[in-house]
């Protein structure tokens, strides 16, 4: 990936840069950026990958901070047909910390109200930004593929357990689409939000912002990454918040036992989306034996939620 000298970027936003610090470089295609001009801070992005160039369409076309709580986009720039400058007003605070109940309520009341306001905002935007959820159908495709394979590393009993899966498939789906549709500024986690010192939350990367069932927010809520609320308390505490303050913003409104086994369909999808990756990386051998240790570790887990999804979907 390029950088851009300092003469190249004083030129583009036209002030002095005091200092420039790399927050993150790691995708080859996008690099952004805290950059100290004569009178300010500003966040920079810059690159060519899908990510910033979907930004770029949802600050331009979508959001604003007059509307949202969101940093101020100042510049957008056109670098060559393919690369895009964003310059962000700088946001003072901190991400929040999901192991703090005032962080976790900050922050999921903040998600619920932007998801019940967005809920009667997104009547326009369906064509272009609508999620088509094709996890099942890419399992699908991909057990086939497989199968074809001399490969066995996977074993009998977790192919099993996702062929189980692709029975309830329809069912999960349904329950997915019944939650009504909302702007998922996407990839829910600690690093994508900034808590000021007035306790205000801030909303800072829509690289992934598709418009989705209100659910697909809180598709990874049981995951066990520390930059989501984790363990049982934190997860009821932020499922609870957000539903509280959907209902309160939002179109139409959603019971608890509703909403609570919504959620259960949204992880269940969500899971398939990361076997399908995994098993991806096994059939073009990368890292297998890495590869087959976080299949083996989430085994259980997506045991657990059949077993579960089978009782409640008895009850329904």
């Amino acid at each position: 990936m390029f950088s851009l000298s300092n003469i190249d970027l004083e030129n583009l936003i036209n002030d002095r840069i005091i200092r420039r610090d790399i927050i993150d470089d790691t995708k080859g295609e996008r690099v952004i950026e805290k950059v100290s001009l004569t009178n300010k801070k500003v966040l920079i992005k810059y690159g060519r990958d899908a990510g910033i160039l979907n930004e770029v369409k949802v600050y331009e076309n979508i959001i604003c901070a007059e509307k949202d709580p969101v940093p101020k986009l100042l510049i957008s720039k056109k670098l060559d047909n393919d690369t895009r400058l964003m310059v962000l007003e700088w946001i003072e605070g901190v991400h929040p910390d999901f192991s703090d109940s005032n962080d976790i309520n900050l922050v999921f009341s903040s998600l619920g109200k932007w998801a019940g306001a967005w809920s009667y905002r997104i009547d326009n935007l369906q064509k272009e930004y609508e999620e088509t959820l094709p996890n099942f159908k890419v399992l699908h495709s991909t057990l086939q593929e497989y199968e074809k394979t001399e490969n066995n590393c996977i074993g009998k009993e977790i192919i099993n357990l996702l062929n189980k899966c692709l029975n309830y498939s329809e069912e999960v789906l349904e329950v997915i689409n019944k939650s009504p549709l909302t702007l998922d500024p996407g990839d829910i986690s600690l690093h994508n939000f900034i808590i000021d010192s007035s306790e205000k939350v801030f909303f800072i990367d829509f690289e992934s912002t598709k418009v989705k069932p209100m659910i697909m927010l809180l598709e990874h809520l049981g995951e066990d990454y520390e930059s989501i609320p984790h363990t049982l308390t934190n997860i009821r505490l932020a499922m609870q918040t957000f539903l509280n303050d959907w209902n309160k913003a939002a179109k139409e409104s959603i019971g608890w036992e509703e909403f609570e086994y919504c959620q259960l369909c949204a992880r269940v999808y969500y899971k398939i989306g990361k076997y399908n990756y995994w098993i991806k990386r096994i059939l073009q051998g990368k890292n297998v034996q890495e590869t087959m240790g976080w299949i083996k570790n989430d085994e259980h887990q997506m045991q657990e939620l059949l077993e579960v999804l089978d009782k409640r979907y008895l009850h329904y």
